[in-house]
């Protein structure tokens, strides 16, 4: 029976993307053990432990959005304890800082079996949005990369083209990388509602209030298309992320909205089930992506999707959707424009695409990818 450590950088992350990956892990992989080292608090983390009795949590002191050195130091010398004292026979680190820190401490540290999950390449490596600071930061990481990730033995990429990102950059090696797409989703959970195509269509942004997650273009795109079609409603579903350099803030937002009467702010969600449910089209304008887990379960719930022509969006929507160009509001304008041409098909082609997806980005499927992983290079 193996022990395995998990290392996440932040407590939403966790509830949305990894904690259902993680339980499935754990039912297709032989462990007798499952930690997660995760930034909580005391108050956060009584709640966490009492909707996972079953797993260790380990509060972690990591700030998202720091780039103090000293503040960094302190978060590698946490996780180099949690490995010392639990000695895990598996660690596996996703997002940037969880999988350099761990990469760091692996330089010091045996562990067995050492698997990073790269979600996306992160706002540094976006074009388009690379203020100041963004752009002093894209040496450093990069540096890092190149000097840090040869610990690993598996590195994990959610669509292709991040994967040669890597490669290409001297990264990672051919003989670290494997491709598993997205985190899953369990499709038996999500569910079309009832939807009246007749009176006020939804239209649902289901993400962070981040630039970089095209919400500027969004809101520009919707006020005119609303002009001429006033039954249609955008509703944005997400928080002001503060750690995030792309996010807006309240006041920022207000001011794109102005006095808009067809666009409404509902905030972060809990469970976003009945949003998708509810919804007759879910768009997601975002500039690059791992793999949307958001989209997934737009899918998942028979929805229309608009979305970029990007990696990590382009795949969940294919030909059933409509695919629209990256940081332009005039291209998503014209998007929703041809979305309204097809929306009598909206039903057909969402289901169709539903059942395209649904064998290989099921949670089951890619949580049996992940223990092959583990069970591949335990062997080795």
């Amino acid at each position: 029976m193996k022990k395995l450590l998990f290392v996440i950088n932040d407590v939403n992350s966790f509830y949305n993307h990894r904690a259902p990956l993680i339980e499935k892990i754990s039912e297709n992989f032989d462990c007798s053990e499952v930690y997660v080292l995760l930034p909580m608090g005391p108050s956060l983390k009584a709640e966490v432990e009492s909707r996972f009795p079953k797993w260790t949590f380990i509060d972690w002191d990591l700030n998202r959005g720091s780039v103090d050195p000293f503040s960094a130091l302190k978060s590698i010398i946490q996780l180099a304890a949690a490995i010392r004292i639990r000695k895990p026979d598996v660690v596996h680190s996703f997002t940037i800082k969880p999988v350099i820190f761990a990469a760091f401490v692996f330089k010091f540290l045996s562990v067995p079996v050492k698997v990073a999950t790269i979600t996306g390449v992160g706002s540094v490596f976006i074009e388009g949005n690379r203020g100041l600071k963004v752009r002093l930061l894209l040496p450093l990481v990069s540096f890092l990369y190149k000097v840090l990730m040869g610990s690993y033995d598996t590195i994990i990429f959610q669509n292709s083209a991040d994967m040669s990102y890597f490669l290409k950059n001297d990264f990672v090696t051919k003989k670290q990388v494997q491709l598993i797409r997205g985190s899953g989703v369990d499709f038996g959970k999500f569910s079309a509602g009832a939807r009246d195509s007749a009176h006020e269509k939804l239209v649902l942004f289901p993400a962070r209030l981040l630039r970089d997650k095209g919400l500027v273009e969004l809101i520009e795109a919707f006020k005119l298309f609303s002009e001429a079609h006033s039954s249609y409603r955008l509703v944005i579903c997400g928080g002001i992320d503060s750690h995030n350099p792309s996010s807006l803030n309240e006041k920022e937002l207000a001011e794109l909205l102005g006095d808009s009467k067809n666009i409404d702010w509902v905030g972060e969600q809990k469970s976003m089930r009945d949003w998708y449910a509810k919804a007759s089209v879910v768009c997601l304008p975002s500039y690059r992506e791992g793999l949307s887990k958001a989209l997934l379960e737009a899918v998942a719930s028979e929805c229309f999707l608009v979305t970029t022509d990007v990696p990590g969006c382009r795949e969940l929507a294919g030909k059933f959707g409509v695919l629209v160009e990256a940081g332009s509001a005039t291209s998503l304008y014209e998007g929703f424009v041809q979305m309204h041409k097809l929306k009598d098909d909206w039903k057909s082609l969402s289901l169709a695409n539903k059942k395209r997806i649904q064998d290989e980005f099921s949670i089951q499927s890619v949580s049996a990818r992940y223990a092959e992983c583990y069970n591949t290079n335990i062997k080795a």
